[in-house]
């Protein structure tokens, strides 16, 4: 049986730990064999009953594959391909932070890629011993893969952090418009940006769809090199961004933010942001006593007239940032 297959593995030098086990499983055991068997998987040289793993592969020179420090919770899976090890990494939180991340590799050059937008991006690291430290820069709830290819013999690399400094603001008020048949206006002007929900016109409190907003932004004399990146500030929950007319990219978390630079120019600016966000609020309001006929339809009733709205729409603030390295 299992124990058996312990026993060998344990007198063939294999490395074992975790909790002993107690008594035979089923009730055809031959207990006296049972017995003699546990005594000699408890003899075993490598044998580390009752010890906890990380201790035992600690002592035994094993260090983890990624480290990361305690106070960190850090997801992470690694793939080997020849020449290239990749490690995706993923942080659950509503903090952004940056992170010392210890791999168990080194001789490679390592590199950040963005699974949401295809960047890759030097990062800073550095080896210590036989393992690398790379600094990584982590967005909220964000995902990333930590790439090492291509020789490197310096076994370091800085990057020096890029500074950002506002170049613009958007004018108010805002005009939004609504996808039509969905209880709302055609359009209506927002003084200053807030959440859908706390309108006083229900059609507005309760819009479930897509809401596009519009607005200028002006810029002085753009130096060549310059790169401008538009900061949403929060959105709920998708947004798509257009800047004279060209997209430039559909933000669905945070950071929203998105590189603006191929469709800015000097002057006035104009911008579109079209935001989607689910049908939550709007079956709550299909459930309200001043509702006479209903937008949405679903065979089972989620939420009642009482049910709590969430936020939606284009929150900011929002900004246009200029970089500089």
């Amino acid at each position: 049986g299992i124990l058996s297959r312990l026993v060998a593995l344990a007198e063939g030098g294999a490395l074992i730990c975790g909790h002993s086990p107690v008594a035979p499983a089923g009730m055809m055991d031959d207990e006296g064999r049972w017995n003699a068997l546990l005594e000699r998987l408890r003899a075993g040289r490598n044998v580390h009953l009752g010890e906890a793993p990380g201790d035992v592969l600690a002592a035994a020179g094993i260090l983890p594959d990624v480290d990361y420090g305690v106070r960190e919770n850090i997801n992470f899976v690694h793939r080997t391909l020849p020449g290239t090890d990749i490690y995706w990494i993923n942080r659950p939180g509503d903090k952004a932070c940056a992170v010392d991340i210890s791999f168990r590799i080194k001789g490679l050059a390592a590199r950040v890629w963005h699974p949401e937008n295809g960047k890759i991006e030097d990062v800073t690291y550095r080896t210590e011993g036989d393992r690398t430290l790379v600094r990584v820069d982590l967005a909220p709830d964000d995902a990333v893969f930590v790439v090492f290819s291509g020789k490197d013999e310096d076994g370091a690399n800085t990057v020096e952090p890029a500074g950002c400094q506002i170049a613009a603001t958007p004018s108010e008020p805002w005009k939004i418009e609504f996808q039509p048949d969905r209880g709302a206006p055609l359009s209506t002007v927002m003084e200053t940006l807030a959440p859908l929900t706390e309108s006083s016109e229900e059609g507005i409190r309760y819009f479930s769809g897509a809401a596009t907003y519009t607005n200028t932004f002006t810029l002085g004399p753009v130096a060549e090199g310059s790169r401008f990146i538009l900061d949403l500030g929060d959105a709920r929950d998708m947004a798509v961004v257009k800047i004279n007319g060209m997209e430039c990219g559909t933000l669905w978390k945070l950071p929203y933010r998105t590189d603006i630079t191929e469709a800015v120019k000097e002057g006035v600016n104009n911008l579109e942001v079209t935001v989607v966000n689910p049908w939550h609020n709007r079956l709550i309001g299909d459930k309200q006593p001043s509702c006479n006929k209903a937008v949405g339809f679903t065979s089972y009733t989620f939420f009642g007239k009482d049910s709590p709205l969430i936020p939606s729409g284009l929150l900011g603030p929002v900004v246009i940032e200029t970089q500089v390295r």
